[in-house]
């Protein structure tokens, strides 16, 4: 009897395992960024110099707690973000799109910018979305 709890106890297991394995697969294959701390970064890719680019990128919320977006913020003029005002469950997936404009910055060389998501979370209050993004040859 033991023996086939504790093999049905190591069948469960590694079923969670294969399953939450599978889904972090799927998002990485979809470009879904994972959202499982206060900060999260995003990898831009190359811009040509004088250029507006927008791309929009898909976040799943993998806080422990629903979050409500309320408004957004960045530090720059140069890179932005837009959330629509929505909550967002647990596993939830929600979109943002985020501007860049290299109008006036140097070829070659690599910029690290933070734009933030404002929640009415407690725990999560501010999320910062770190974008890096690299100027010239974006061929």
């Amino acid at each position: 009897m033991k023996k086939t709890l504790y093999f049905l106890v190591c069948i469960f297991l590694l079923a969670g395992s294969a399953y939450a394995m599978s889904v972090k697969d799927k998002d990485e294959k979809e470009g879904i960024i994972n959202l499982d701390s206060a900060t999260l970064k995003y990898d831009f890719g190359s811009v040509d110099k004088d250029k507006v680019v927008k791309k929009t990128i898909k976040i799943r919320n993998k806080l422990d707690e629903e979050i409500e977006i309320k408004g957004i913020g960045s530090t720059c003029e140069c890179t932005s973000i837009n959330v629509k005002e929505q909550k967002v469950k647990r596993n939830g997936i929600f979109e943002a799109e985020i501007t860049f404009d290299s109008s006036g910055l140097s070829d070659n060389q690599y910029l690290e910018e933070v734009v933030y998501i404002l929640t009415a979370s407690a725990q999560y209050e501010l999320i910062r979305v770190v974008v890096l993004v690299k100027i010239g040859n974006s061929a």
